[in-house]
Order: structure tokens, then C-alpha cells, then sequence
């Protein structure tokens, strides 16, 4: 293809390029917020713990989210799935001390929070993993003996598996 073509094809792509059926909606789910060292969010190592504030650095509040899509067709996708209920029997003492959830309340419950869309967890055809960081990944704890088919890149899943098994994690990953 020439170059002049090639710009007549690039001219004419659409994004989003994928185009949703009719009928999609997308609802984000507030599921808490967690507390967190900016060094762990701008340079991933070097941070403090909120028991140990040394190198006193600034802590910054994330919230955490996941995305509930209505699909016409396929029916409820999850996007994510937040902490797990208990993070303190999940991550244990250290990554509850370095990533503490600051705001947890009822409605941030995974099934709560999908409740509120006038859906019932019960009723997710399928979750869609973007990484397996505890903060994303702990509520498939709810899926467990269901069924429900989870997708992960297989890059992801293997990246997440070596760096649990090797401790290289730091505890991060699931």
C-alpha cells in the first residue's frame, strides 16, 4: 500500500473501532478506597508503610472500581472485581500495612455494589481480569465453584504466577 493510501485508510478509521450494539451500558462500580505511597504509584518501589512513614512521602487515596457492562447480546461482563471482602485474611499484615483500605463500607461490597445496578451477581455471564494485583483481582473470590468464566492474558496469568511463586511480588499479586 502506498503512502498516500495508507493515510486515506488511517483518515477514514473510526475509534472507538469496535462499536457497541445498541442497548450497551456500562455502569463503574464503587467498590472502597484504598490508601496508598505515590512512590509505589510513580515509581513502584521505595515507599513508606502507614506504620512506617520512612521515607516520609505522600500518601494519595485510590479508588477502587470495576466495570459492569450490560451487552445484549452476551449479557452481564465484568470488567474487574476490586479487594477481596476480607483484606486483612487475604493480603495479610504486610500489603494491608502498605495499601490500607481507608473507606469500606456495605455498598462497596462487590455483590452490593452490582446490586445497585438492579443486577444480582449471581447474573455476571463472564469477568474480564486487566491485571491480578490484589486491589483488582481479589473479588473473584466470588466466583469461585460458579462457572462463570474468568479471561486473563496468558502474559498476565504467567507474569502473576511466576512473581507469587518466585516472592518477587513484593505480595501484590494474587
Amino acid at each position: 500500500m502506498t503512502a498516500p493510501m495508507q493515510m486515506q485508510h488511517l483518515a477514514a478509521a473510526a475509534l472507538p473501532a469496535y462499536t457497541c450494539p445498541p442497548g450497551t451500558k456500562m455502569h463503574i462500580l464503587n467498590l472502597g478506597t484504598m490508601n496508598v505511597d505515590e512512590g509505589w504509584l510513580l515509581t513502584g518501589a521505595n515507599g513508606s508503610s502507614a506504620s512506617n512513614p520512612n521515607p516520609p512521602n505522600k500518601r494519595r487515596d485510590l479508588m477502587l472500581i470495576a466495570g459492569l457492562i450490560e451487552h445484549p447480546e452476551m449479557g452481564l461482563i465484568l470488567f474487574e472485581t476490586g479487594s477481596a471482602e476480607d483484606v486483612d485474611r487475604q493480603w495479610g499484615p504486610q500489603a494491608t500495612d502498605l495499601f490500607p483500605r481507608t473507606h469500606y463500607e456495605p455498598q462497596h461490597h462487590l455483590p452490593a455494589a452490582i446490586r445497585a445496578t438492579g443486577h444480582e451477581i449471581r447474573d455476571v455471564k463472564a469477568v474480564i481480569m486487566g491485571h491480578l494485583h490484589l486491589d483488582h483481582a481479589g473479588g473473584l473470590e466470588h466466583f469461585r465453584h460458579t462457572g462463570v468464566p474468568i479471561y486473563v492474558h496468558e502474559e498476565e496469568f504467567k507474569h502473576a504466577c511466576w512473581a507469587a511463586a518466585t516472592g518477587a511480588d513484593g505480595g501484590v499479586y494474587l
